[in-house]
């Protein structure tokens, strides 16, 4: 029970870091002359792609993690000293890894109309 609640904050924590992966979208705008012109989306657009890049990259990091949690709460007894050191271990592991994306995303730049709402969804992760 212990340890699959904590397996469980763990993934909601992870899952929290990695919530804004996968979106976005581009668009056009029109000019005067009626000629479509790429917007300043182009910025928003390769930020996006910069940024599901980290997502995915942690993704990959964080599943062996995370198969080895679910491992962990199937045991026997998984209540144990030597299973609660695992836990622990694992989840510091996890947690670097949350970190290290956090810290990756933050170095990108966004595009400045999005830099104030970027900026805030990275400070509450």
């Amino acid at each position: 029970m212990l340890v699959r609640l904590t397996a469980l904050l763990a993934l909601l924590a992870a899952a929290a870091v990695i919530a804004g992966c996968g979106g976005g979208s581009s668009s056009t705008v029109e000019t005067s002359s009626g000629h479509q012109a790429e917007s300043a989306e182009t910025t928003k657009e390769s930020f996006i792609q910069e940024a599901d890049a980290v997502c995915s990259d942690y993704q990959a990091k964080v599943k062996p993690i995370k198969a080895e949690l679910e491992e962990l709460e199937n045991v026997p007894n998984p209540e144990s000293p030597q299973n609660e050191k695992q836990l622990g271990e694992l989840l510091n592991e996890a947690i670097a890894e949350a970190e290290a994306e956090l810290e990756s995303l933050r170095e990108l730049e966004p595009p400045q109309a999005d830099s104030a709402t970027i900026e805030k969804m990275l400070d509450t992760a």
